[in-house]
C-alpha cells in the first residue's frame, strides 16, 4: 500500500486519473440517487432524508477518522478520499431528495408522496403533490391537493384518487374550496412495475358532507391511505350545498324547538303545581291555549362576499389590467390581473353576483 508521500512522487497523469475517478465516483453516486435512495428508504422503512442525512454524517465521519490514521502512521489516505467521496454525493443527492420529497417523507404501502413547488407558485393553487413507487419512478404527477388510496363501493378493490381543490376561501364558518375535481386511477402492473391509468374525472362543487374526506368514504369508499398533506386534508371542506344548508338550519330548528319545549314542560309543570296547591285552598287557575308555530322556506338573494355584489374583480375593478406604481406614486407598469387573468369577472361568483338561498321562515 502506497504512503502518503509515495503519492508526491505521482506523475502528473495519474493524479488526474485519481481526480477523475473521484469525479467520477460523485457523479454515480448523485444518479443512483435518484432511484437509489427511494428504494433504500423503502427497504429500510425511514424517511427518505433522515436516510441520506445518516448516510452523509457516517461517511464525512469515517473520511475524518482514515484522515487522522493516515496522518499519524503516514500510511495511504486511499479509504479516506473514497468516503469523502460518498459523502459529497451524498450531499449532492440531499439537494434532489429536499426538493422533491422533503426530508419526513416516507413509504406507505409502497408509495411515497413528493412534491413541485413550482407547479404551486404557476398556478396560484395547492394542488403540486403526486406519488412515486419504490423505485423512486413518478407514477402519479404532482397535479393534486393530495393522493389517496381508497377501497371502492362499486368495484371492490383498491383504487387511487387525485383530489384537486380550487377557490380558497375564508368565512366566519372555516375556509372552504369552491370546487374540486377527483381524478381515479387504476393501478395495472406490467412486468410487476406500477402502471397507473386515468380512468375518470369526477367535478364537485357544493357538497352534502362537512368535509372532503366524509364525502370521499361516503361516496366512493373508505379510505386506506393519504399520500401528501393529510393534516390539512382533515380539515379540507367544500362549500356547503344548499340541501346541506337547509338540513343544518332545519337541525338548528328542532333543537331550538326541543330546547323550547323543554323550557315550556318545566313551565308547565311549575304550574300545575302551583295549581294543585291552588285548588287545595279553594282556588282554580285555567291553563293556557296552546301554540304550535309554523314555518315554511322561501328564496332570499345574497350578495357574493368577494365582490360585495357587483360582480366585478376586487383586484382589478373589472378592467381586467392592474397598475403599478413607484413609491412616489409615478406610473411604472400596467400588467394582466393575477386574479381573474384579464378576464374582469369576480372568480367566486363569476360575475353572477351573489346566488340564492334556502332560508327557513316562522309564518305563524
Amino acid at each position: 500500500m502506497r504512503s502518503f508521500h509515495d503519492y508526491k512522487k505521482l506523475h502528473p497523469t495519474q493524479i488526474r486519473d485519481y481526480k477523475m475517478k473521484y469525479i467520477f465516483t460523485i457523479v454515480l453516486v448523485y444518479v443512483l440517487g435518484h432511484w437509489g435512495w427511494p428504494f433504500a428508504a423503502y427497504m429500510l422503512s425511514c424517511d427518505i432524508g433522515i436516510l441520506v442525512y445518516i448516510i452523509a454524517a457516517t461517511s464525512v465521519l469515517i473520511s475524518i477518522i482514515f484522515f487522522l490514521v493516515s496522518f499519524i502512521k503516514g500510511s495511504s489516505r486511499n479509504l479516506a478520499w473514497w468516503a469523502l467521496t460518498v459523502f459529497l454525493g451524498s450531499v449532492c443527492s440531499l439537494h434532489y431528495i429536499l426538493n422533491e420529497f422533503g426530508e419526513n417523507a416516507h413509504y406507505t404501502d409502497e408509495y411515497m408522496p413528493y412534491y413541485d413547488y413550482s407547479i404551486c407558485k404557476e398556478t396560484n393553487t395547492d394542488n403540486y403533490h403526486g406519488i412515486v413507487d419504490k423505485w423512486g419512478r413518478k407514477v402519479i404527477p404532482p397535479s393534486f391537493f393530495t393522493v389517496v388510496q381508497i377501497f371502492s363501493k362499486t368495484e371492490k378493490k383498491s383504487i387511487f384518487i387525485g383530489v384537486q381543490l380550487f377557490g380558497s376561501r375564508i368565512t366566519k364558518e372555516g375556509e372552504f374550496y369552491k370546487s374540486g375535481e377527483f381524478y381515479f386511477f387504476d393501478n395495472i402492473k406490467v412486468y410487476g412495475m406500477d402502471n397507473f391509468v386515468l380512468k375518470k374525472i369526477v367535478k364537485v362543487e357544493k357538497s352534502d358532507y362537512e368535509t372532503v374526506k366524509e364525502h370521499i368514504e361516503t361516496v366512493y369508499g373508505s379510505i386506506l391511505y393519504v399520500y401528501g398533506r393529510d393534516f390539512f386534508f382533515e380539515d379540507a371542506c367544500f362549500e356547503p350545498s344548499n340541501t346541506k344548508l337547509i338540513k343544518d338550519a332545519a337541525n338548528e330548528l328542532i333543537e331550538d324547538l326541543t330546547k323550547e319545549e323543554t323550557s315550556n314542560s318545566q313551565s308547565d309543570k311549575e304550574d300545575n303545581e302551583n295549581n294543585t296547591h291552588s285548588s287545595q285552598d279553594g282556588e282554580s287557575l285555567s291553563s293556557p291555549p296552546s301554540y304550535t308555530p309554523e314555518y315554511g322556506q322561501r328564496d332570499v338573494w345574497v350578495d357574493c362576499m368577494n365582490c360585495m355584489g357587483s360582480g366585478k374583480c376586487p383586484s382589478c375593478h373589472g378592467n381586467g389590467w392592474c397598475v403599478s406604481t413607484w413609491s412616489d406614486g409615478s406610473y411604472n407598469d400596467t400588467y394582466k390581473c393575477p386574479v381573474c387573468h384579464g378576464g374582469g369577472r369576480c372568480q367566486m361568483c363569476y360575475g353572477t353576483k351573489g346566488h340564492y338561498e334556502k332560508q327557513i321562515y316562522q309564518i305563524k
